[in-house]
This record gives C-alpha cells, sequence and structure tokens, in this order.
C-alpha cells in the first residue's frame, strides 16, 4: 500500500487522474491519491474485509473496550459525559489584575487548523437570510455563519455534547427564529472503530433548541437520557436506551398554526411532539424491533413520507418500509423495498416544486453478518409520484440501474439526496462522490452519455476547489437554485450545478469552511528544539497532514500530504530549508516534507519504512506510530506492529532511486519481538536526559517494556509490566519526564480499568493516579477514556496532563489514588475529546490535537524569554459573542491603555487605562457585560497603547 513500492505503476494511474500538464509533484499525489481510492473502495473483497474497515475497528475496539466483560460499556458515552461534568475545573483564565495560581487554568488558544474543516453531516440555510448558514460537525459541535461561510462562530456550548447529525428551522413565516439539532452518529467509517456493536459506535444525547435563529442552544429535557420527564420507552437488550440517542433527521410542520409539530426520525422509528419538543410519542415504529436507520421529509402543504430500515441484529421490522401521512399520526405504507432484504440506510427527498414527487434511496449489506467488516453492498433507486387522492398510493419507478457505475456510499456512511427547487427532475446524490441527474436518474448510462454527471469528489488533491470525497448532506439555495451546498468529511462547500467542468470533468467548489474549526487530529508536534517555535504539524483523520508555522489562527494551516494524517515530527532546519518534517499515513507510510523559501511542501516520496529487514516482513498496524530522538531529533523509531524499527540518521535521508536503493539505515531492534511475542506495540515514550535514549513501550496486550542504549547496537529490553496494570488493557500512550528517565506516566484507554499509572523508578514499580478521574477507586463506572498523558518540567517542577474522550485535565502532584485532576480550558477546550499532547520544557509550550476542534495552544508559566518591545497576540475567540482574551508582552512596568474603535475610527469604549507589571499579562474582554453590551454585530479594532508603542488587533462581534 506505500506508494515507494509502487511506483512501476505510477504511469498507469497518472493517466487515470492526472493530466500531461501536471508537475511531478502534482502526477505522484494524484497517484497517491488514486490508490488509497481503490484501497478504500476496491472491489477486491478479500482486501476489504481484510484490511480497511476491520482494521479501523479492531484499533479502537481494542483502545476501549473493558478487557473483562470484552465490550463497550452499555451507554457509555452518555455515562462519561455526565461523570465529567462532576470534575472539579481549573480557575477561569487570569485577568492580569491578581496573582496567578496554581488552580487557574492555562490560556488554551485555539490555533487552526481555520481551512480545514472536519466531517459534518449538518447543513441549513436560513430561509429569511441565505447568508445565515447552520452546519453541525459529528465532534465539533454546532457552528453559525451569518455571511454566506465566510466566517463562522461555535454557537453550541464547549460543555455540551459536540455530536451533530442533523438540522432543521421551523418553516413558519412568524417561527423561524426557531431550530433544532439532532445527536447520534450512528453509522460511520472512522468511528465505526469503536465497537463491534453498531449501537455503541458515536450515540448521542437528545435533540437542541435554539430561540434565538441559532446563536444559543439548550437541550430539550424531553430527550436527553435520563433526564426528569425524558422519554424513555424501555430499554430491550441490545438496544440504544433512548430513542434519541440516535437521531437521523428532524423536520417541522409548515403549517399548523395551533401548535409546534416536530418529528424526529430516531434510531426506532418517527417521534412526534405537538408541543415544540417538550414531550413525544411513537408515532410510527416498533419499540421492540426498533429500526435502526429511519428518514422523516415533510412537503409544503405538511404531507409526511418517512422511511425505516432493519434492526440492528438484522430482524425485520413490522413497519420496515417506506410510509406516508397527511396528518403525522396515521400512516400508510406505500413501499416496502421489497428488493433489498434488510435495510441498513434510507434516505428520502422531495422535490419542492412538486410535493407529490418523492425520491428514494435505500443500501443493504451484501452479508448481514459482514455488514461491521465489508462495504459491500445492495442499492435501490427509485421516484415515487402520489397520484391518487386521500391516502392512496401512486406509482413507483425503480431507477435502481441508472445509478452511476463507480457509486460508493460505504456501507451507507455518506449518503446525500436531494431535489432542485424549482426542477422536480434535477436530484443531487452524494456517496464517495456526488453527482447530479437532470431526468431524475431516469436514463440509462450509455456510452457518451449518462443519466448522472459526476460533479464533485474523486480525484480529490487536498485543493480547497475540490469537493472532499463522503458526502453527507446537499441543501439547494432557494434563492439561486443551481447554487448546491455540501456537507462532508471535509466541511462545507458550494458550487453551481450549472457550471462548466474543470480538466478532471468536475466542479470548481468554493470553499465555506474558514473558521469553521472541526478538524479531527489522532496526532500533533511542535518543533521541540526552538524556542519560541509556532511551528506545529499533526496528522488528521481523513484529511492529511497540516502543518503551521505560526500561532495566528486566522492563518491558513499548509498541507503536508498524506491518507489518514497519522504520527509527525518536526526535524532541524537545513540549508536552504525554511521546514523540515516527517509525517505519516496509514498502514505504515512514512515521508519526508521540505518546505522552501517559498513555503512550499515538497513531499521525499523516496524514503519510508522497508517491506522487510533481515528477511523479515515488516507490516505496520491502521495507526502509523513513531517517536524521535527528543535531544538531537537523529534517530527515529518506528512501531510496526510487535516489531521495534529504528532509523539511525534523519539528517541523511535518500532523495533519489539510487539514494533509496542504497539506503541501510533501518534496521529492527531483535530483543523487543522477542518480549513482545505476538501483541502490537500501542505506544511509545522517549527519554530525553537521565539517560539518554532510553524507550518505553506499550503494547495491546497491556505490557510494557523498557529499551535502555536504544541509539545503540545491541539494546537492553526489560520488561517492566505492573500487576496493578488492567490485564488485557490497551496502552494508549506513555510519557517520560525531560528531566529525568526515570519518571514516567502510563495511559490505558479502555473503560472500567484504572486509567494512570506512574513510576518514579524507570518502572520497577508502578502506582495507580488516576484519582478522581475514575468513578470507583477500581476504575469501574463511567471514568472516560484517557487517549493521552505527558509529563511538562518546566522550571524543576513536573506537571502532568491527561488528555480523555471528554476534555483535557491537569494535576500538578501526583498522590496516588487520591490524585486530583481538574479540567483545563473549560470554556474553550470544553468536552472535546483530545487524542494526542506535545510539549516544548525550553518555554513550557503545550499543543493538544482534539478530534473535532483543531488544535490548542498554552504555555506553561515559566520565565519569559527577555521582552524588549510591546507585543500582542492576536484577540481569541474572533469572532465572539461573550468573552475573549489578549495576551499582552511588555517590556516594563508601564501604563496600558485600551480602546476600542468601530471601522470608521470612532472611539465606542475604553476597554482598560492603568498600570501593569512587566512580562506577559493575558486580559480578557467581555463583550456582554457593560459597556460591550450595547455594541452591534461588526468588526471593530482594539487599540493597545503602552508608552510610545502602539498595537491593533481586529475584533468581530456576533450578536447572533
Amino acid at each position: 500500500m506505500l506508494l515507494a513500492r509502487l511506483y512501476p505503476a505510477f504511469t498507469i494511474i497518472i493517466f487515470l487522474f492526472g493530466t500531461l500538464t501536471d508537475s511531478p509533484a502534482q502526477q505522484r499525489l494524484r497517484a497517491l491519491q488514486g490508490m488509497f481510492r481503490e484501497f478504500r473502495e476496491g472491489n477486491n473483497e478479500k482486501e476489504n474485509v481484510a484490511q480497511m474497515p476491520l482494521e479501523r475497528l479492531r484499533y479502537e475496539f481494542e483502545r476501549t473496550h473493558d478487557p473483562l466483560t470484552g465490550d463497550i460499556p452499555e451507554n457509555i458515552k452518555t455515562r462519561e459525559l455526565d461523570f465529567a461534568a462532576t470534575l472539579p475545573d481549573k480557575m477561569p483564565v487570569w485577568n492580569g489584575k491578581s496573582p496567578r495560581t496554581s488552580l487557574q487554568s492555562l490560556v488554551w488558544q485555539n490555533i487552526g487548523p481555520n481551512n480545514v474543516g472536519g466531517r459534518t453531516r449538518a447543513l441549513a440555510l436560513d430561509l429569511d437570510n441565505p447568508a445565515i448558514m447552520l452546519a453541525g460537525s459529528v465532534s465539533g459541535g454546532m457552528w453559525r455563519s451569518s455571511d454566506s461561510g465566510t466566517s463562522w462562530v461555535r454557537v453550541s456550548a464547549a460543555n455540551q455534547i459536540a455530536n451533530v447529525t442533523c438540522v432543521a428551522q421551523d418553516p413558519r413565516p412568524n417561527k423561524r427564529r426557531r431550530w433544532y439539532y439532532g445527536t447520534g452518529e450512528l453509522l460511520s467509517t472512522t468511528d465505526r472503530r469503536v465497537s463491534t456493536q453498531l449501537r455503541t459506535l458515536h450515540p448521542g444525547n437528545g435533540i437542541f433548541v435554539s430561540n434565538d435563529n441559532g446563536a444559543s442552544w439548550k437541550p430539550l429535557q424531553s430527550t436527553v437520557s435520563g433526564a426528569p420527564g425524558a422519554n424513555t420507552p424501555g430499554k430491550p437488550n441490545g438496544q440504544l436506551v433512548d430513542f434519541f440517542q440516535g437521531v437521523w433527521n428532524i423536520a417541522c410542520d409548515p403549517v399548523r398554526q395551533d401548535s409546534d409539530i416536530v418529528y424526529a426520525a430516531c434510531y426506532g422509528g418517527i417521534m412526534r411532539s405537538s408541543d415544540g419538543g417538550t414531550s413525544w410519542k411513537l408515532t410510527l415504529g416498533d419499540a421492540q424491533t426498533k429500526a435502526w436507520c429511519s428518514d422523516v421529509v415533510v412537503t409544503s402543504s405538511g404531507v409526511l413520507f418517512a422511511a425505516l430500515g432493519t434492526a440492528e441484529n438484522g430482524a425485520i421490522s413490522p413497519r420496515q418500509g417506506i410510509w406516508r401521512s397527511v396528518n403525522g399520526l396515521d400512516w400508510v405504507k406505500i413501499n416496502d423495498v421489497a428488493t433489498l432484504p434488510q435495510i441498513r440506510r434510507i434516505r428520502l427527498a422531495v422535490a419542492p416544486s412538486n410535493p407529490n414527487a418523492l425520491y428514494v434511496f435505500a443500501e443493504s449489506p451484501t452479508v448481514w453478518a459482514n455488514r461491521f467488516f465489508s462495504f459491500a453492498a445492495r442499492n435501490y433507486f427509485a421516484r415515487y409520484t402520489h397520484t391518487a387522492s386521500g391516502m392512496g398510493t401512486g406509482v413507483w419507478q425503480d431507477r435502481t440501474s441508472t445509478l452511476p457505475r463507480g457509486l460508493s456510499t460505504l456501507a451507507g456512511y455518506a449518503v446525500a439526496l436531494a431535489v432542485h427547487p424549482r426542477e422536480e427532475n434535477t436530484v443531487a446524490f452524494g456517496g464517495t462522490n456526488l453527482y447530479v441527474s437532470r431526468d431524475g436518474g431516469a436514463s440509462a448510462e450509455r456510452v457518451n452519455t449518462a443519466s448522472w454527471r459526476q460533479i464533485g469528489g474523486y480525484p480529490y488533491t487536498q485543493e480547497p476547489t475540490d469537493l472532499h470525497p463522503d458526502v453527507h448532506h446537499v441543501v439547494f439555495a432557494q434563492n439561486s437554485p443551481n447554487l448546491c451546498f455540501v456537507a462532508s468529511d471535509g466541511g462545507v462547500s458550494s458550487s453551481d450545478i450549472s457550471g462548466r467542468s474543470n480538466n478532471f470533468g468536475l466542479l470548481t467548489w468554493k470553499p465555506l469552511f474558514n473558521g469553521f474549526v472541526t478538524s479531527q487530529f489522532y496526532y500533533i508536534a511542535l518543533d521541540r528544539l526552538t524556542r519560541g517555535s509556532n511551528t506545529v504539524i499533526g496528522g488528521l483523520q481523513d484529511n492529511s497532514c497540516f502543518f503551521t508555522t505560526t500561532s495566528n489562527p486566522t492563518q491558513a494551516w499548509t498541507w503536508a500530504y498524506g491518507g489518514d494524517g497519522m504520527s509527525c515530527a518536526v526535524l532541524p532546519k537545513r540549508s536552504g530549508v525554511q521546514e523540515n518534517f516527517i509525517a505519516s499515513s496509514q498502514y505504515g507510510y512514512i515521508y519526508e516534507v521540505r518546505v522552501n523559501t517559498r513555503g512550499e511542501a515538497i513531499p521525499n516520496y523516496w524514503w519510508t519504512l522497508p517491506d522487510s529487514l533481515d528477511r523479515q516482513p515488516v507490516f505496520s498496524n491502521f495507526t502509523t506510530l513513531f517517536v524521535t530522538e527528543p535531544s538531537t531529533v537523529k534517530e527515529l523509531y518506528v512501531a510496526a506492529q510487535n516489531k521495534l524499527v529504528r532509523y539511525n540518521n534523519l539528517q541523511m535521508l535518500p532523495q533519489d532511486s539510487a539514494g533509496a536503493a542504497s539506503d541501510a539505515k533501518w534496521s529492527e531492534m531483535r530483543g523487543v519481538r522477542n518480549v513482545v511475542g505476538t501483541a502490537s506495540i500501542t505506544a511509545l515514550g522517549i527519554s530525553t536526559t537521565s539517560p539518554q535514549h532510553r524507550i518505553f513501550a506499550g503494547t495491546n496486550s497491556g505490557r510494557i517494556l523498557r529499551i535502555d542504549r536504544s541509539n545503540e547496537e545491541t539494546q537492553t529490553v526489560r520488561e517492566v509490566t505492573s500487576s496493578l496494570f488492567p490485564r488485557g488493557g490497551f496502552v494508549a500512550s506513555i510519557s517520560v519526564d525531560a528531566l529525568s528517565g526515570n519518571r514516567v506516566i502510563a495511559a490505558f484507554s479502555n473503560y472500567n480499568v484504572q486509567s494512570i499509572f506512574a513510576s518514579t523508578d524507570a518502572g520497577e514499580t508502578w502506582t495507580a493516579v488516576s484519582g478522581n478521574l475514575e468513578e470507583t477507586p477500581d476504575g469501574t463506572g463511567a471514568g472516560p477514556s484517557v487517549r493521552c498523558v505527558k509529563i511538562v518540567s518546566t522550571g524543576g517542577t513536573p506537571r502532568y496532563y491527561a488528555g480523555t474522550s471528554v476534555g483535557l485535565f491537569s494535576a500538578d502532584t501526583l498522590r496516588g489514588g487520591n490524585t486530583e485532576w481538574r479540567r483545563e480550558g473549560a470554556n474553550s477546550l470544553g468536552n472535546v475529546m483530545v487524542e494526542h499532547l506535545d510539549a516544548r520544557e525550553s518555554d513550557g509550550r503545550v499543543v493538544a490535537g482534539t478530534h473535532g476542534n483543531g488544535v490548542y495552544a498554552a504555555t506553561v508559566g515559566v520565565s519569559e524569554p527577555s521582552i524588549t518591545t510591546l507585543a500582542a497576540n492576536e484577540l481569541y475567540p474572533n469572532p465572539t459573542k461573550q468573552e475573549t482574551t489578549l495576551r499582552l508582552e511588555l517590556p516594563s512596568r508601564q501604563r496600558v491603555s485600551v480602546v476600542l474603535y468601530n471601522t470608521i475610527g470612532q472611539e465606542v469604549a475604553q476597554i482598560l487605562d492603568e498600570t501593569l507589571d512587566e512580562g506577559v499579562q493575558m486580559l480578557t474582554l467581555d463583550v456582554s457585560a457593560v459597556p460591550l453590551r450595547a455594541l452591534a454585530t461588526g468588526k471593530y479594532f482594539c487599540r493597545v497603547r503602552a508608552g510610545e508603542r502602539v498595537v491593533t488587533k481586529a475584533l468581530m462581534i456576533v450578536r447572533e
């Protein structure tokens, strides 16, 4: 699967995915993308079953399952959020007027990437003002734009569930300030990694409502699991606790004025509320044999169409099929989709210009028992025209045979369906690619013409004008009906479907994800050698690797190639090179990226992990894991299943085929495999000093090894597994103190286990230190999954950080079972999953890679480098509707004034006028309090004056 191993295939793939005018780098890139696509969607059933979906599933299942029961704890996502709400927070950030204490949170600034969107399922345009857009990420919360996607503000609270799957506006003219969004992504190729049971993938927790046009949201208590008055129709074995933990779609009645009727297509059936969501009843479905997937749409006259799929275990629900209702209470089945034995995913779309025209797409696994492991599927596509009066049925036209030949929905994960506002036969259909048909998919594909025209998706090269593959929702603009908005794995984009094709036969797309910070990171790395450096690189789910050289969150990050981005490292700068990185993607594909003086990233495809060493094959897990020697960043250590492989000199990488052929700097550390056995290495931690070259390696079988003299030809390998460790647990992270190679901390990411252990004698003895992160002392209960740990030693004092499935926590000291972990960044990071941490001890810089809201950075309190002049960072968050923070650097104690101006230069508010001490000062501006709350939505300028120096920063205030 590695590019370097498939160079002979380049010529063929280049002609398939590129043009002769492409640069060599573009040709190599398109070849790589082509191979990833073939690997992901290929017809080779054996390869698909054995590798892609299964490996992703196995990876996350191993990380999170209860080792004792072998399964994911029931309803754990909801329970861990409830438990996290009981944990103490670090105090709010310092406002510059009182001493900082150890109980205060670091100031966490989101640094982007502002130009890389994450997986987005919910999207809608305001009916009164289409410049207002609502978009929901599956792990990054609900976002709002008031300028047609030019900029975005997160409008769901940091402590609310961040899993958004659908959004709907009340269409009645006098009720349009009311919106609803649902939670619960139950079908995902990425979070399919979570469990072998579909129900435990990414469940939500109810429906949220906004009464101020999407500017703020609160949960509907009737839909929240365990809340007073919540609708809980039972807890049958093997099913979700509540219907509302899986909300596929929401629709509002557009006609009735005497009541607020809302429909929710949920796991199990269609729920109906006549009081705006205060109470609900099951109007279509079966509480015992719950349909796995459902959908509901409503016409302009209030007629409903609904669809229910098969139960999770493959049982046919009594209500499976497609239904019609004129009142939402009485239903008539109009189709049972008999061409499919079972239905895993189904979507409906009504033509706005003809409410009697309905389009249906349904998907079924080829073999239901293989639904977790294979993308192979049977499809159904049809148009229904309601011609009879009353509750009678109409005419069905099966158009399955006309579907695009290259159609893939990745087992129902990516399915979007929408009809043009004015043309009932113009239909958009999204899977991995996006297609449009002008005849409703009626005509069969011919040699020169086809009913469906592909307008986005593969080939995809991470250019912002490409439509990111894996389409989840499509919306047509009402005022510009050919304008199409798409939510995908890469955020939000738009294009005119009548536009001209580019060189690849696709449309040119406009990216609308600037500031839509919803990207999902697996790994993150900063420049550990250069004090004050803002260089950061990270690996993202389905979005390659990206890097930045600034902490300014408004600056775009630069693409550094790859498939699913994995481990990364910043290398020392070379002559004539602006930046130098090692990056990777899944299954062991490792590559060097050099950034020239023009800022262009140039990949080195000639170097990667070899196929074999000493006649032994080298295989990688789905995740590509490596660490570099921290003092010089010279040696590289790669985990390749049960092997630990070393590259001896990163300063001498081959740059051409001759260098690659003669490269002999790879070697296996054989003693590791002898101890690990058949387990896989899942975590690596490496010492900086006292001693150097000490590695701790954790496995998926709950064991930890210590390797001394890792840079030498012969190493000492010693198992340091403790009897306290959870048997069969998954070691997710290991961190070694930069001041002492004997101080180490390790995390187990499974549920129902003690999660964090520490050692001060190089692993000879260990102590459980997860403390209050566990609901019970033995680790059972609703304690979160700990994904990563990091020791940050500044000024001779170690501090401890733990990234979890419900946010970031820190501890100043470790006291065994009494260790108190406090939440960091309660109002910034909130409950977002933190997958990886990195730090630089010389200046206390810490970065956190989240799986939903990009990257956050902070500085642990250390002596600052000499400050010689006034400096100010960008305000953050920006735009804001509540608080924003300004970081100042003062060379001396002096009087400072901060004044806010409007765009025509008028002073609108005096923020500060007092004497501040030298050093770093953090100033918090509350735009919801006097005197700023009177300011309208718009752009302002914050002028900071200290002595003769003046710095001006822009600020966007949002009121709705």
